[in-house]
């Protein structure tokens, strides 16, 4: 059984070690012997000197003897990585509360879970660092605590955890916890995907894609398809749309990816369905995907089927689904649904005209940054139609469409709204 473990052993020693700790000459020993063996013989008598160091109480040879032994003999490895965490060994530490977390090998303890995992953050293990800030993320048996999540999260980056560096690249990116950096995200998504985690390929892929750097883009894609990540076949496919490849097979990847419920492949392949022209329209087909993208809760399908179903576009108009699907969308804070379901009472489109419910959807909208949404109130207060005339506040709501790129609105309403001030 020693023998047979000897492999994932190497692999262990490989990774824990650049050179050999100095001043540790017969632990070094021990452990050369077990990676360089060339039988049984060599394996046991570097097992046999480890033993013996520690026996001293040198707690990196203890820790070493809880790695050797942990498939072979429970009971002995347990021996050693107490052993090692009563001397406080950073990574004996974690190992043991790991135990304590899954009940394995020792009764269950959670609390002892978290102290031992404390003590191994706090004495540089980025494993544990890692962990611990995932726990205050995720309420795992603690509070959640944002201040404790970035702390330990950019200790476990900084000291090369490669799922802290994706982390960090993402909070950076979602502007969770953090404010929204798209550099500091690059950088550290970068770290991470040159490392091979799959998460951070796809979204530095996803990133490079937002910025329309479009090379960049496609090599972290391909390079996430080509290691048979699913949620990165859509992404991927609208790059080819953008770039006007072969629509047989974007249509193909998407396909792919659909039959995996991919809510972003389903409401792409729908789109391109029911907008397609040629071979490739198929109104009835289209309108399926998109649907069961919405039941999987993708906010742009419910958006765009509450545009279909309220405007009949394509098909039959039912306002009342139509209303139905943007208000899912709108209810999960997106600005673009928001304004929606507000024009549809400012306009009285399909529905009646509703001053309250218009409002309200508008003015959300608008907090959360549509410029279009600040137009609509802008020229709702300018009219004095479906609210109190109020050209103090329409002018606020204009000056905000106009900083948020309603160039559109902010034309055709400030030379109304100028005239208006100037009568007053």
């Amino acid at each position: 059984d020693l023998c047979i473990y000897t492999l994932r052993f190497l692999c262990i020693i490989s990774l824990r070690f650049t050179t050999p700790p100095k001043g540790l000459e017969r632990y070094n020993e021990g452990v050369m012997l077990i990676v360089d063996s060339s039988g049984p013989q060599d394996v046991l008598k570097g097992v046999k000197i480890l033993t013996e160091e520690a026996e001293k109480g040198l707690d990196e040879a203890q820790y070493m003897l809880w790695l050797v032994y942990a498939e072979s003999d429970r009971s002995k490895a347990l021996y050693w990585l107490q052993q090692a965490a009563n001397q406080y060994h950073p990574e004996g530490l974690y190992a043991l509360s790991g135990l304590y977390k899954t009940g394995q090998d020792v009764k269950k303890d959670d609390a002892k879970a978290l102290a031992l995992l404390r003590q191994s953050a706090v004495r540089e293990c980025s494993d544990a660092q890692y962990e611990l800030a995932l726990r205050y993320l995720t309420k795992d048996g603690v509070e959640a605590d944002a201040h404790q999540t970035l702390k330990w999260m950019i200790k476990a980056a900084y000291a090369g955890n490669t799922d802290a560096e994706y982390y960090w690249g993402k909070f950076a990116y979602d502007g969770i916890l953090l404010q929204q950096d798209i550099t500091v995200a690059l950088e550290w998504l970068e770290k991470a995907a040159t490392k091979g985690h799959a998460k951070a390929i796809r979204l530095l892929g996803e990133v490079q894609l937002e910025l329309d750097n479009l090379t960049e883009a496609r090599k972290w894609l391909q390079k996430a398809v080509d290691a048979n990540d699913v949620n990165a076949m859509a992404p991927l496919a609208f790059l080819m749309w953008k770039t006007d490849e072969d629509m047989a097979k974007i249509l193909a990847l998407l396909k792919t990816a659909s039959q995996h419920n991919d809510d972003e492949a389903l409401r792409l392949l729908g789109s391109f369905l029911f907008y397609g022209e040629g071979e490739y329209a198929d109104t009835t087909k289209g309108l399926e995907y998109l649907r069961r993208s919405a039941e999987l809760n993708n906010p742009r399908a419910q958006i765009r089927l509450g545009i279909i179903y309220l405007n009949g576009d394509g098909i039959k108009a039912n306002p009342a689904k139509g209303m139905e699907y943007l208000q899912k969308a709108a209810e999960r804070n997106y600005p673009e649904a928001q304004r929606l379901l507000g024009q549809a009472y400012f306009e009285g489109n399909g529905v009646e005209r509703d001053p309250l419910l218009s409002h309200y959807w508008l003015e959300l909208s608008a907090e959360n940054g549509d410029g279009q949404a600040s137009g609509l109130l802008a020229q709702g207060y300018l009219e004095g139609k479906l609210w109190k005339r109020d050209l103090k506040k329409a002018k606020k709501h204009l000056d905000a469409a106009c900083e948020n790129g309603a160039e559109d609105v902010c034309k055709s309403l400030q030379t109304r709204l100028n005239k208006a001030l100037q009568e007053k």
